[in-house]
Parts: structure tokens; C-alpha cells; sequence
């Protein structure tokens, strides 16, 4: 069994975007129980659950967490969050760029508001924070995950921005992992596939049956993590379904995206800006 507390340098700075819930609580818990000394630096919009997830914390013995409530689906989101982490002094050896929003039914009846928020979120503020942060992450060697998902690799009815955001996060992250790939940094990308997590239900849409835990992907994911393993898939069927995806015709995969979303969509999605809800985590 490895050893996680060895894989560590005391001066270790771990920030994780979408840290208040789903993929990015289990993340940051993770680290509470296997690198306890780890400083975390946690921001999501709700300070509230930002605070529960500290005194999680706090109860598995870590002691340096800071907290940092935003809105990164604001135009100077990524700013505000860059400046606020060069207030503490620290340099981020780690970005976990996890943060992300969905919004589900037809196009056509999505609402405007809610798609910029996922546009934003997905792409605009996931890639001004690697730009922000590589300055700090050459100078210590560290590393970035980069959160995508299965759903990169196909085109996505009934949730097209969303997968759409997830195609532009994997296409950047493979250059990016080139481009640094001779400066000490690693990138690695995350691929996971239906999470059981209010991600799904704020977007509006029911879970998938077998749908992983968070907790079970970060157990998966953040030791290849570590390891600098460049793409990371938790569940042996999601390995399989992405693979396939690369040999099937984009029309026929659409279909098949198309069959298993139109059955999991419970609401109209246009509703009160229902799925900007979902920024706090990712699925």
C-alpha cells in the first residue's frame, strides 16, 4: 500500500475550486485523511458549506485551511480568487481546477442567463486559473487536474453545453500537458464518468443507476494523481465507453447520449437558474 504521507512536501499548497460539495468535498477530505498537513486552500460560492467542510477538517487534524467564498462564474471570478490566494502568502504547488455547472433539456429551451454561468465556469474561469497559477506551479514543480469527463468524448443532447464545455476542458488540457510537459509541471486529466452527487439533480436530471460515489472517485483519482498519471478514468465501464467513443460515428453516439439523458431529465431546465446551482461541484 503506498504510503500517501511521503508523497508530500511540507510546504505544500492544494487549491481545490468547487470545494463545498460533490467531487471537490470528497477531494478535499481525502487529503485530510491521508496528508493531513497539507495546507488546503477551499473556494466555492457558499460559505456556509465551505465552513462544514472545514470543521470536517479540523476533525481529521488538519489545521492549515483557508477558506475563500466566490462566484467564479463572474467575469473577474478568476482574478478575485488569484489575488485572494496571494493575500495568504502561500504559493500553489497543486490546482485542482474541479469547479463546474451544468444545464439540462432541449437548447432551445435553456435559459440564456444559465448558459453564460456554464460557459463562464467551464471555460472561461477553468482556463484563466491554470494561466494565473503557472507562474506559481513552474517555480515548485507542481501539478494541475484538470476535472473533464466521460462526456468529452461524445456529443451530448439534452445536456449539449455541458458536454460541450467538457470537450473544450479536454482538448486545452492535453495541449496544456504538452506544452509543460518540459517545465516540471504535470497535468493530469480527469475523466469521470455519472456521479451520485445534487450535481446531477440541481441540473435537473435524476441520477444514473451505478453512479459512482464522490468519495469513490477521489479515492481513485487523487493517488494516480500523485503519480502524475496524465488521464485518469475511474470505473472499468467508463474506461470502456471512452474507448468506444473514439470508434463510433459522432451521429450514432448522439443517439445513444440522447436515449439515456432524455430519461433522466426530471424538470425544465430553464427554471430560476436551477443548474447554476450545480457550480459548486462536478460531476
Amino acid at each position: 500500500m503506498t504510503d500517501f504521507q511521503n508523497i508530500h512536501r511540507e510546504d505544500k499548497a492544494v487549491l481545490i475550486t468547487g470545494a463545498s460539495s460533490g467531487i471537490g468535498r470528497a477531494m478535499a477530505l481525502w487529503y485530510g485523511r491521508h496528508q493531513p498537513h497539507t495546507t488546503l486552500i477551499l473556494t466555492a460560492r457558499s460559505l456556509e458549506r465551505l465552513t462544514q467542510v472545514k470543521d470536517d477538517l479540523l476533525a481529521l487534524g488538519v489545521e492549515n485551511i483557508e477558506l475563500i467564498p466566490l462566484d467564479l462564474a463572474k467575469k473577474d471570478g478568476p482574478e478575485k480568487l488569484f489575488a485572494a490566494v496571494k493575500s495568504l502568502n502561500v504559493r500553489v504547488t497543486s490546482l485542482i481546477n474541479n469547479a463546474g455547472a451544468g444545464v439540462v433539456g432541449l437548447f432551445e429551451d435553456n435559459d440564456p442567463a444559465v448558459i453564460r454561468s456554464v460557459i463562464e465556469l467551464g471555460v472561461v474561469s477553468h482556463t484563466l486559473l491554470v494561466r494565473l497559477f503557472i507562474p506559481d506551479l513552474i517555480s515548485t514543480g507542481g501539478q494541475i487536474l484538470q476535472v473533464s469527463s466521460s462526456g468529452a468524448f461524445q456529443p451530448g443532447p439534452y445536456t449539449a453545453v455541458y458536454y460541450a464545455t467538457k470537450a473544450y476542458v479536454q482538448s486545452f488540457s492535453e495541449a496544456l500537458a504538452y506544452e509543460l510537459k518540459g517545465k516540471g509541471v504535470g497535468v493530469s486529466i480527469l475523466c469521470p464518468g455519472a456521479v451520485a452527487s445534487d450535481f446531477s439533480r440541481r441540473a435537473g436530471k435524476a441520477d444514473v443507476k451505478g453512479a459512482l460515489t464522490p468519495e469513490q472517485v477521489a479515492d481513485y483519482a487523487l493517488p494516480r494523481f500523485l503519480k502524475k498519471r496524465r488521464l485518469i478514468v475511474p470505473g472499468l465501464m467508463n474506461r470502456w465507453l471512452i474507448r468506444g467513443s473514439k470508434l463510433l460515428p459522432p451521429q450514432f453516439l448522439a443517439k445513444i447520449v440522447a436515449g439515456i439523458q432524455s430519461k433522466l431529465v426530471k424538470q425544465n431546465p430553464s427554471q430560476e437558474m436551477e443548474a447554476r446551482k450545480g457550480i459548486d461541484e462536478q460531476s
